[in-house]
Formats: C-alpha cells, sequence, structure tokens
C-alpha cells in the first residue's frame, strides 16, 4: 500500500526529509504508521482520551485547570489575530513566523470535563509493539 505524505516545509521553505523512525518501526514507514493505528484504536485509548479531551479542547485548555495540569500556552498560540491587531507593523512577521512554526491552540470546545467512554480493556497499547526495541 502506497503512503502519501505531504512536504512538510520551514518557513524559509526548506524540506524537512529527515525523520528518524523509532527502532521498533524497523525502518518500515507501513510497519510505523500500522503501529500507531492500532495503539489509537485500542481499548486503552479509547478509554483515556476524555483526559486528551479535557487538556486540548476542553476546561484543562486555560485557566486555573490549564495551569493546575500544567498546560499552559502563550497569548499568540491561543489568539494570534489579536496579538497581530496589537503589535507593531515591523513585529509581525516576528509573530507570524513562530506562530507557523509553533502552531495554534484549538478553539476550547467543552467548559466541563468530558465523560469516558466505558470500555472492556481486554489489552493494553503497551501489548501491541515492544517499546524497549533496539
Amino acid at each position: 500500500r502506497q503512503m502519501c505524505i505531504r512536504d512538510r516545509r520551514e518557513a524559509d521553505n526548506q524540506l524537512v526529509d529527515d525523520v528518524v523512525l523509532p527502532a521498533w518501526a524497523q525502518g518500515s514507514p507501513h510497519a510505523f504508521v500500522e503501529l500507531m493505528r492500532a495503539a489509537l484504536e485500542s481499548d486503552w485509548v479509547s478509554g483515556t482520551i476524555n483526559r486528551w479531551i479535557d487538556l486540548i479542547f476542553g476546561y484543562k485548555q486555560r485557566g486555573k485547570e490549564a495551569e493546575k495540569a500544567f498546560n499552559v500556552f502563550t497569548a499568540l498560540s491561543q489568539d494570534p489575530a489579536k496579538v497581530l491587531e496589537q503589535v507593531r507593523e515591523e513585529e509581525k512577521k516576528a509573530f507570524q513566523t513562530q506562530a507557523y512554526q509553533w502552531g495554534q491552540t484549538p478553539t476550547q470546545l467543552f467548559a466541563k470535563p468530558h465523560p469516558a467512554r466505558t470500555v472492556k480493556h481486554s489489552k493494553t497499547v503497551y501489548s501491541l509493539f515492544d517499546l524497549n526495541a533496539t
């Protein structure tokens, strides 16, 4: 099966093509994708993904809950358009480059904890592959 991976470029348009796969993938991009897919579809991930949702899209994204979870971001990553309105023209390119390089925080969608999914926990994600492979 052929994989299609879009070119990733830096701000200066240099191609980023030196990705090193983890040892457990044994040099195979296909094996890497298959193992990651299996991990993401596992019961363990299904049963705990609500914690990630709380950090990225939920009540732990901003404010005191974010601080308690050590999940804080710069104002630029949270609302770049608002920040760019307040900076001098000569600083805008630097801020735009920073936003491009580091990304943006998604819009907060949930104000209270996301419910956990009930799963059978037949096996853990760690049984899918050996993380200690060399």
